[in-house]
């Protein structure tokens, strides 16, 4: 009998490790009916069940099942089942932002670990890796994150546990995602992939595949992207993994919006609600109902909007007392369906729930940014209304709110889009170069991290901004003939929110090559180190004269590092710092290829010797570096700006 508990035990635990937590369920069920269970079965049954009820979105039961499981282990006085017990209730802790009740529950674990040590060693790495678990969730702190889950990482592969070795590369891979660092993501990713794939653990496997889609629409990379979360999905319907299923529809719907399908989101996120209510996972039916609102917003499907608010109030009366994230979820979409609203009362009240739900706060950052971004978006078009310029005034402390947020989320693109959105406050507010320091910080936050596409469409804002000065100089001067609307208008700031609120993916820009003038590397004096004229009539001294006393106009702003280009007449100098120097590149056309040459031309000067050296040196004796004169210099000059030189 005892052998075929064992059995019966290994086998439920084996359909979890696969995803089939309906049959895991109903297999522990009928293995409790048994006359002849010992304690410690029942403790592994009761653990067991927890993560299951986890799983399916039955707290009760899991919180249940974890009081069972803690009376039982305490009545065995079994140290290792005891830990297993207790880190998941400080799971439960994080869970719930229950900073004090974790700490507490994880001094009981290490105390328990001392009081044991040979039998538990492999204990250690699991609470490292709840201490992992916690540094990220609760404190925001990565590095230490970082340090416990590669604590754990040593002690899982000293004892060659290969299940928990690929479950601590998936943990690794998600801190370095919100690091920013994706490459190091993908390889960590990788590893565990080989490992999911060496012990057929498809739900391992399916993990990954969701984790590798993420990445690949942080990259702009959308058809990768929907390629790996379908490749998620084929796998958990293959395990028949419900939870992975519904929420593997819901990531490509967002991918399909993202792609601008409409329909096809629509679809997916109708097939994962019917899932999550297979599975009484509450809080994830708020949520999917939350993003079917938007989506018919969006679309203007008024009678579906209605239709799925009243599910979703239904849904509301009946669990808000025990799910907060309903709660939540609910008063967001309230809001913004009173935004759509054409009262100016329905929008009156719409801004105050927006108010109350941000400054009452939520651990739910992503759900915060959409309010923040609404709540915003309403305040624009009072601006637009009334034209007081006191409403800029409330809307500064939701853009500073708006920063923090996604910085905590390390969510870039909304990071280079809220710089941009700064930018045009800045410019309706006739701060110029405010604005171009804003455009500049944006299109670097973009570039820095692998945003091509959002790094065009920024550069060429900022191309078109500089172009265009005259006209907001007009605008300056004559302010009092030009309403708040109009400054909206000409600075395209409901396209911005717009873009911000509803996301969609980049278009494609078209590169197009500048027309190369002049290019030059010039020391905090304004002393020219290199002269390289593209055109031979920048080689006459009183041209390159005239640009040398432009360049002195702007030398506080360039060395500053707080602008990358400025306008001179009819041509743009674009700026790149390699202290204790500027390199400098004049240029007439589009400003973004042109960048990324002198980038590579400021790199390949600071880490060639034969350069940087004679750049250090003539910069004492007021010589010129000419590539006549330093072969490498012209080698480097011919390969990036492809130009022979003779």
């Amino acid at each position: 009998m005892e052998n075929n508990n064992e059995i019966n035990l290994y086998y439920a635990e084996k359909l979890f490790n696969l995803g089939d937590v309906i049959k895991s369920l109903e297999v522990l069920t009928k293995f409790e009916e048994s006359e002849e269970i010992s304690p410690k079965e029942q403790c592994s049954i009761y653990i067991l069940k927890s993560k299951i009820f986890n799983i399916i979105g039955e707290y009760s039961k899991e919180l249940q099942s974890l009081d069972l499981a803690f009376q039982k282990c305490h009545e065995l006085n079994d140290p290792c089942l005891l830990i297993d017990v207790l880190l998941l209730n400080a799971e439960k802790a994080i869970t719930r932002g229950e900073k004090e009740t974790f700490l507490e529950i994880i001094k009981k674990t290490e105390k328990l670990f001392e009081e044991n040590q040979v039998e538990l060693q492999l204990k250690l790495g699991d609470i490292s890796r709840s201490k992992g678990h916690y540094f990220w969730t609760i404190e925001g702190n990565l590095t230490q994150s970082l340090k416990c889950y590669h604590e754990s990482l040593k002690i899982y592969r000293n004892n060659n546990d290969k299940l928990k070795l690929a479950e601590i590369f998936i943990e690794i891979a998600k801190v370095m995602f919100h690091k920013g660092e994706l490459d190091k993501a993908m390889d960590y990713f990788k590893e565990s992939l080989k490992i999911n794939e060496k012990i057929d653990n498809k739900l391992g496997i399916a993990t990954i595949y969701n984790g590798f889609g993420i990445l690949y629409s942080n990259t702009e990379d959308l058809h990768k992207s929907l390629m790996y979360l379908k490749k998620c999905l084929a796998i958990a319907k293959q395990i028949n993994y419900k939870y992975m299923i519904a929420t593997s529809m819901v990531n490509i719907g967002e991918m399909l919006n993202a792609q601008g399908d409409l329909k096809g989101t629509e679809e997916y996120y109708k097939k994962s609600l019917r899932i999550f209510q297979e599975l009484h996972n509450i809080g994830k039916m708020g949520y999917v109902l939350l993003y079917l609102i938007m989506l018919y917003i969006e679309m203007d499907y008024n009678a579906k909007v209605k239709e799925t608010f009243s599910h979703f109030e239904e849904l509301y009366i009946q669990h808000r007392n025990k799910f907060k994230d309903i709660n939540e979820y609910f008063q967001v979409a309230k809001a913004l369906i009173l935004k759509k609203s054409t009262r100016m009362h329905d929008k009156v009240k719409s801004e105050e729930i927006f108010k109350e739900f941000v400054i009452e706060g939520s651990s739910d950052f992503q759900l915060t940014i959409i309010a923040l971004l609404n709540w915003c978006e309403l305040l624009l078009d009072e601006l637009s209304i009334t034209n007081d310029q006191e409403v800029l005034k409330e809307i500064q402390p939701i853009i500073d709110k708006l920063l923090y947020l996604e910085e905590q989320q390390y969510n870039y693109n909304l990071i280079a889009k809220t710089y941009l959105l700064q930018a045009k406050l800045a410019l309706i507010q006739f701060k110029l170069k405010e604005a171009q320091q804003f455009l500049s910080k944006a299109q670097q936050v973009a570039q820095e991290k692998g945003l091509q596409l959002l790094a065009m469409k920024i550069s060429a804002e900022h191309d078109e901004i500089l172009n265009h000065l005259d006209i907001w100089e007009n605008l300056h001067k004559n302010q009092n003939q030009f309403t708040m609307a109009e400054r909206l208008k000409y600075a395209k700031l409901n396209e911005q929110m717009d873009s911000m609120i509803r996301i969609r993916a980049p278009e494609q820009q078209e590169l197009i090559s500048e027309k190369p003038i002049f290019l030059s590397a010039i020391t905090k004096g304004g002393m020219p180190l290199i002269k390289f004229p593209f055109l031979n009539k920048w080689a006459e001294q009183n041209i390159f004269s005239g640009f040398i006393s432009a360049f002195n106009v702007f030398s506080r702003e360039l060395f500053s590092k707080s602008v990358d280009r400025v306008k001179m007449g009819d041509y743009i100098i674009l700026l790149k710092s390699i202290e204790p120097f500027t390199a400098c590149y004049v240029i007439k056309g589009p400003s973004y290829l042109a960048q990324q040459k002198l980038t590579r031309f400021s790199s390949k000067v600071r880490t060639t010797p034969e350069i940087w050296n004679q750049l250090i040196e003539y910069s004492k004796t007021g010589e010129i570096v000419t590539p006549k004169r330093n072969p490498h210099l012209k080698a480097i000059i011919s390969e990036i700006f492809d130009i022979e030189i003779i």
